[in-house]
């Protein structure tokens, strides 16, 4: 009797190096198969088929590389005297961060008790 249904999907070297390449850069299963042409459970098939896990617990562990790849680059634009990241890097690590000062010298008024009035006369105040 001869096999009915679909054939089994199978991914040749450089559509493992593609969905590699996007499990470094945390795609998540949706993009995933989106971009190899797959649902979700044939992604999870191919997934226990190759690495004996779902490819929950398999993004799991190569999304490590990507974030030390991603923090690699970031320290390199650094080095290389980038001013956005040298910003950046310097608010994650060493504490710093943008300060404001205002040079604002209206006072706090309660204005739920004065009369309109007394609103006008200060807004004429601070106008001038």
């Amino acid at each position: 009797m001869a096999d009915t249904g679909r054939p089994k999907i199978e991914w040749n070297q450089i559509q493992w190096e593609q969905f590699q390449a996007l499990c470094e850069i945390q795609c998540t299963a949706v993009e995933v198969c989106s971009v190899m042409g797959v649902c979700e459970e044939t992604l999870n098939r191919l997934c226990e088929d190759k690495f004996d896990m779902r490819f929950s617990e398999y993004i799991k562990s190569e999304a490590a590389g990507g974030r030390t790849s991603l923090r690699r680059m970031q320290w390199d634009a650094a080095r290389q005297g980038n001013p956005t990241m040298l910003v950046w890097l310097g608010k994650q690590y060493l504490g710093q961060s943008d300060k404001v000062e205002s040079s604002n010298t209206n006072r706090n008024y309660e204005m739920s008790n004065l009369t309109d009035e007394q609103i006008d006369k200060i807004l004429e105040h601070d106008e001038a």
